[in-house]
């Protein structure tokens, strides 16, 4: 986040409870704190908000699968990275369902641009300067600019503060309904620049695109090599091995153990 933005973060001395801590001065439309926390707890931590979140998931990911499925037929495909397969999917399933579908059609490479992000957030986060690191900070800016095209188009098309959609779960536009109480969260905070408001979505991207990670690092599928038949299922073969130590999954089943994965690892039951 721009050093400007981060400084209206500080700002706010009012804690993150109902009540503000005393002496603060913060007015009650910038607690962005209180605001934030209260978005997580209400959205993400229970609640008819966390279900839907868990229901789009599981509904985008297997729309996903059985999308591939249709585009490989009746012939072998090979796969060379299941690992890199399963996180792939997972990440756009995870995505759509926080931000909604527009996010991908104004950014199609969304997925490659956030990994490619990823694998340099470490090198960020030890404040290793930029021009050490250029490929990294330009990566990152990317992917603030991915985001600020997406707001742009969601403010276009759907207004955050539209009262009809208050009970609305979840849109394709703006995707989650926490993500509609966030931007009008900001609406009320001018000084948080359009940069400052895709850094701070950018972290909510990331914190739940590591539900993918989770998944597929639970699923223990490694580096192997993965083939896939529309009839046989799938066959993977651990580390490169080839058929000496080889497990296959139907399709179908497949799908479901990657779908009873999410749930284990938290995002609940899809009604």
């Amino acid at each position: 986040m721009p050093p400007a933005d981060a400084k209206v973060y500080e700002a706010d001395n009012s804690g993150i409870h109902l009540k503000p801590l005393p002496r603060s001065s913060t007015p009650p439309e910038k607690r962005l704190r209180f605001i934030s926390h209260h978005h997580f707890q209400s959205e993400l931590l229970g609640g008819a908000g966390l279900g839907e979140l868990s229901r789009q998931f599981i509904r985008q990911f297997a729309t996903r699968i059985s999308e591939r499925s249709q585009e490989i037929g009746d012939q072998w495909s090979h796969l060379p990275d299941l690992y890199d397969f399963v996180k792939s999917e997972t990440f756009v399933a995870t995505t759509i369902a926080l931000c909604g579908e527009h996010i991908f059609k104004i950014n199609p490479n969304l997925a490659e641009d956030f990994w490619s992000h990823d694998s340099w957030l470490p090198c960020i986060l030890r404040k290793v300067p930029r021009w050490v690191i250029p490929r990294a900070f330009a990566s990152r800016d990317k992917n603030h600019e991915n985001i600020m095209k997406w707001h742009k188009l969601a403010r276009e098309l759907v207004d955050c503060s539209d009262e009809k959609l208050k009970d609305v779960l979840w849109e394709p536009v703006w995707g989650a309904r926490i993500m509609r109480k966030r931007a009008e969260m900001y609406k009320h905070v001018e000084e948080i620049s359009p940069a400052g408001r895709a850094a701070s979505d950018l972290g909510m991207i990331w914190a739940y695109g590591q539900i993918s990670e989770l998944i597929y690092t639970f699923a223990d599928f490694g580096k192997g090599k993965c083939e896939y038949y529309s009839r046989s299922g799938l066959v993977f073969h651990p580390y490169n091995r080839g058929s000496h130590s080889q497990c296959s999954y139907p399709r179908r089943d497949f799908a479901l153990l990657l779908i009873g994965l999410t749930r284990v690892c938290g995002l609940g039951q899809a009604n």
